[in-house]
């Protein structure tokens, strides 16, 4: 700010008055320059020092937005929060308590309005909406002198933008549970009952998960060449084991003690899954043996020399074979008649 021109003009008069008056500037004697306002904007003392301009009282009140301060984005806060706007008002004639100081968006809604502190301070809390605004804010002295300042495109960020359980993903980004950090797209499935990598699947192909072996005959014993990996039992994927040597025969399994007469439906009679058929009976030459001396007795084994194979069927004496003494003082007895079964 600076004199105006009938100040300048003053000041040249008085200089030529005091110049006479003390015998420094006689008939002819030139003025001293004096500096134009309009081209210094500043004025001298006689010491040669400069000074701050006047005020003007014509100049508009100046503002400065202290809050808030958008982020790269436009960002200034949080969807349904209201937003702390806080600026400083200053002006070279009014009180900064009498300027009026009011926040409109582009629509010229006003979004909030009021007067300063005495120090100038003006605060106020509007809600802005997700969508981006450009704020103006008037400052209008009580002589109807406007200063003017502006926020472009700010907006509050919205809660779907928001990450909130932390895990890097927000709702808009695709985080199908954003409440829970275990749950965002990119994370390993796991065991736990949630869809952990937003795939809409839950506990699929998970790091943690259990390899179940097929047993179709429900014996609870798992087929080796067959399996899936997955956080609980499914269908015939139950069995945790790789043991059933025959996964069609829910007798098929090891420790299996009983033996059978046919074979298990593979033609094999290994029905205890120890790699060998192993026979029920091996003994052989079974007879009815004794005489009248020391008595009849049951020899127990196949009549014959020879072990029938497992399924096959032959004589075999045991203590349900009939043997006494005939006629002729001789023991004799009828082997009975049975398969040989095996395991």
């Amino acid at each position: 700010m600076g004199y105006d021109q009938a100040e300048v003009r003053m000041v040249r008069r008085w200089w030529v008055v005091v110049g006479l008056g003390f015998g420094c500037a006689n008939q002819g004697d030139s003025v001293p320059d004096v500096p134009d306002v309009a081209e210094t904007g500043r004025t001298t003392d006689d010491t040669g020092s400069s000074n701050p301009p006047l005020p003007d009282e014509t100049m508009a009140p100046r503002l400065l937005i202290l809050l808030p301060v958008p982020d790269a984005k436009g960002f200034v806060g949080i969807e349904g929060e209201p937003v702390q706007f806080e600026m400083q008002v200053e002006d070279g004639s009014a009180p900064r308590d009498r300027l009026n100081v009011v926040l409109t968006d582009q629509a010229f809604t006003v979004l909030c309005e009021g007067f300063p502190d005495a120090g100038g301070r003006f605060r106020c809390s509007p809600h802005i909406g997700v969508k981006p605004i450009d704020v103006t804010v008037n400052a209008t002295a009580p002589d109807g002198r406007v200063g003017t300042a502006q926020l472009k495109g700010i907006r509050t960020r919205a809660l779907a933008d928001m990450d909130e359980d932390g895990d890097g993903v927000s709702e808009n980004e695709g985080d199908c549970d954003d409440a829970n950090p275990f749950v965002a797209p990119g994370l390993m499935e796991r065991c736990d009952g949630l869809d952990n990598d937003c795939d809409d699947r839950v506990d699929n192909d998970a790091i943690d998960c259990t390899t179940y072996y097929r047993d179709v005959d429900g014996d609870g014993y798992g087929d080796p060449s067959i399996d899936q990996c997955t956080c609980f039992a499914q269908g015939q994927f139950a069995s945790t084991n790789t043991q059933d040597c025959f996964d069609s025969n829910a007798s098929v399994y090891p420790g299996q003690t009983d033996y059978f007469s046919s074979n298990r439906g593979d033609g094999s009679y290994d029905y205890d899954c120890d790699g060998v058929e192993t026979p029920r009976d091996s003994l052989i030459d079974g007879a009815c043996a004794g005489d009248i001396l020391q008595g009849c007795f049951v020899i127990e084994g196949w009549e014959a020399s020879i072990v029938p194979a497992c399924g096959d069927s032959g004589s075999y004496f045991d203590a349900t074979s009939s043997c006494t003494l005939n006629l002729a003082l001789q023991c004799s007895g009828s082997p009975v008649s049975r398969p040989q079964t095996c395991r």
